[in-house]
């Protein structure tokens, strides 16, 4: 008797577990869908210059887990209260089967920030030497233009004043009919607001006064505010008047390397993409513990249909 009430006891504490667990889940879940929504929301596009589609893969083995783990949590929690076995079962198995989805999707995250290293770097440069501008790689050149815009760099490498000469290097390049050729695409040419944003705040400009203010005093006198036109197309590619000796070449062309910036970007998503997977896992591995933990406790047998004669 009293080893009979220990196990009701035991039972009574694992289904209020199941429970909790269930309902930290679901907060999981939606944080999971969140993360991988964002992802190819955002970023989807720089899939195409990574040449790997393990971002993509991974992001949607994370959407597709918290997805069913939607519905696995209502049969979770029925299961719990009801504590029929055949549903503790079907709950189990499948939510077993999420979590080697869960580990699988975490494990490519973190497989892909390990790729993002020199080779990634090499595959940008012959991305934007032969293919961007190509009639037949438009998806790649939205992409180009999608980092370069949006991360607000040019080019390839780090930040160095001259990231304009690999452009002129290119396919692109030499494909240009008109004089004078344009020395970068549109994308590397930053916008009014761009430029208020990233130097003229008074918190950049106390980082560094002299360079910011000459910045800011050269954009304002191709601004007239903060607005999305670019600040000077004709003196970033090259074809318009030359800049005034005071003016900082920043004023009106990103300088900056995207490489660097795609490297952190992508590296933030997989680490994200990955923790949240192998974090989901942890959940729901709890969770199936718990339920199989729960149906051996429970001495209410399967549910079998009586048929009367």
């Amino acid at each position: 008797m009293a080893r009979k009430r220990q196990r009701a006891f035991a039972a009574k504490v694992c289904r209020y577990l199941l429970l909790i667990l269930n309902f930290v889940a679901l907060i999981c879940s939606i944080g999971a869908l969140g993360v991988g929504m964002n992802a190819m929301w955002e970023h989807q596009a720089l899939e195409y210059i990574l040449g790997s589609n393990l971002f993509s893969s991974s992001a949607y083995i994370l959407i597709a887990v918290g997805s069913l783990s939607f519905v696995l949590i209502a049969i979770g929690c029925f299961a719990a209260i009801t504590q029929f076995k055949c549903l503790l079962v079907i709950y189990t198995v499948c939510l077993l089967t999420v979590v080697l989805m869960s580990i699988v999707g975490g494990a490519m995250g973190f497989v892909l920030r390990r790729q993002i290293g020199p080779p990634i770097m090499e595959r940008m440069e012959l991305s934007l030497k032969q293919f961007y501008g190509h009639p037949k790689e438009t998806q790649l050149t939205e992409a180009w233009d999608y980092m370069q815009s949006t991360f607000g760099c040019c080019a390839v490498s780090e930040r160095t004043g001259s990231n304009h000469l690999l452009w002129t290097q290119s396919e692109w390049f030499s494909r240009q009919t008109r004089y004078p050729k344009e020395r970068v695409p549109a994308s590397c040419c930053p916008t009014c607001l761009t430029i208020y944003e990233r130097y003229c705040g008074d918190d950049y400009t106390r980082q560094n006064g002299s360079l910011h203010d000459r910045i800011c005093i050269a954009s304002s006198k191709m601004c007239s505010y903060a607005s999305t036109e670019y600040v000077n197309l004709g003196l970033c590619q090259g074809n318009g008047d030359e800049a005034p000796d005071d003016w900082p070449i920043e004023a009106y062309m990103n300088l900056e390397g995207c490489f660097p910036v795609f490297q952190r970007e992508m590296r933030n998503y997989a680490t994200v993409i990955g923790s949240a997977s192998f974090g989901l896992a942890g959940i729901l591995l709890l969770a199936v513990i718990c339920a199989f933990v729960l149906y051996r406790l429970n001495d209410t047998p399967s549910y079998t249909p009586t048929i009367r004669s």
